[in-house]
């Protein structure tokens, strides 16, 4: 048997909770080279890349993580939105499977259990997940519930996972990172009234009493909605180093001559909605599977694109989808030896 010492960096396990519309989705979209499962509808009017089909059955959400799963450089965050939307899909089939309208119809609590049952068996996917190397984040909502403790005086609100009660456990249990966003209020006093002020938004990291939330990365305890206050829980497998990134900018690496008919076409008159793509689009999963066949990487042609100076139509250009489906198809696809050739000179490989 052996044994080590010292840190194991691996992907993280994050679940992000909080009320409706405080910035959990574009907190969660910050992390690196995120692909959402949008299963609530909910991220059209962000920047970033999803399954462009909603998943609305179990099957659908199982089949697509899956996919993730099989084509593991499609994305170094899978992003779940949301866990309560998830267990609603898993209400519906475990009621379907067993034609019953409802959980409480199984009488004595039966249902429930087999959908905690489930439930466990969608985290235990999502585990496969990270043993590729992806970071996974789970959205939720909360709530607020009366809570009741022995040692405690009285009843107080808590905040919660917006979850069935086998299900929220299992969640938390789960994750290594629990992060509860809210806003920060103050009461004033003035003339004997009590009023609230403030309304900053804030992460919570650690447990109180008054919501669930927990860190094994050393985190304060209260931190500005930001991401910069939490991308080091970011895992980023798949970064490259400082040196391989100027040199796939080095245009020093270009000046060999490559097939006469191989020329980048830009369409600056197309529609911005058909520049636009997301990681999870056939083109790009057909390039990325190119590549792959060759042993070359998203960041070897992304970064053989920047250096021919090519304008992409989205983003920063690191991404095969910031350059559109249709650009793809007619410089890369429809051209693959040329530009296979172009790229091997640009990285020194004869």
């Amino acid at each position: 048997m052996k044994i080590s010492k010292g840190k194991n960096p691996r992907p993280s396990r994050i679940v992000i909770y909080g009320p409706e519309g405080i910035g959990k989705t574009t907190i969660a979209s910050k992390f690196p080279d995120p692909l959402f499962i949008d299963i609530e509808g909910g991220t059209n009017q962000i920047d970033l890349a999803r399954f462009e089909e909603q998943p609305k059955t179990w099957q659908q959400l199982l089949d697509q993580v899956n996919y993730v799963i099989d084509n593991p450089k499609v994305c170094r965050t899978l992003v779940i939105d949301t866990a309560d939307a998830a267990e609603v899909l898993c209400t519906d089939y475990i009621c379907q499977t067993a034609n019953k309208n409802s959980l409480g119809d199984f009488g004595y609590g039966t249902g429930y259990q087999h959908l905690a049952e489930e439930f466990n068996r969608f985290l235990k996917l999502l585990n496969k997940v990270t043993d590729m190397g992806i970071n996974v984040i789970v959205i939720g909502h909360s709530w607020l519930r009366k809570q009741e403790l022995p040692d405690e005086m009285g009843a107080f609100d808590r905040y919660e996972l917006k979850l069935q009660k086998k299900d929220a456990p299992l969640l938390k249990e789960w994750c290594d990172t629990l992060l509860f966003l809210n806003y920060k209020t103050h009461v004033v006093e003035k003339d004997g009234i009590k009023k609230a002020t403030g309304g900053q938004r804030v992460i919570y990291t650690t447990h109180k009493p008054t919501y669930d939330a927990k860190n094994r990365f050393g985190l304060p305890e209260e931190l500005p909605l930001e991401y910069e206050q939490i991308k080091q829980l970011a895992y980023d497998n798949f970064e490259s180093t400082k040196q391989d990134e100027k040199d796939r900018r080095d245009f020093s690496l270009l000046d060999t001559d490559i097939d006469e008919d191989f020329t980048l076409i830009t369409d600056e008159d197309a529609e911005d909605e058909n520049l636009k793509d997301i990681v999870g689009d056939p083109v790009v999963a057909k390039v990325l599977s190119r590549l792959t066949e060759d042993g070359l990487t998203e960041s070897d042609a992304t970064g053989f694109m920047i250096a021919k100076n090519v304008g992409h139509q989205s983003g920063d250009g690191h991404h095969l989808a910031d350059y559109g489906k249709d650009f793809l198809e007619r410089n890369v696809l429809n051209k693959w030896d040329s530009f296979r050739k172009g790229l091997l000179k640009a990285k020194g490989v004869n």
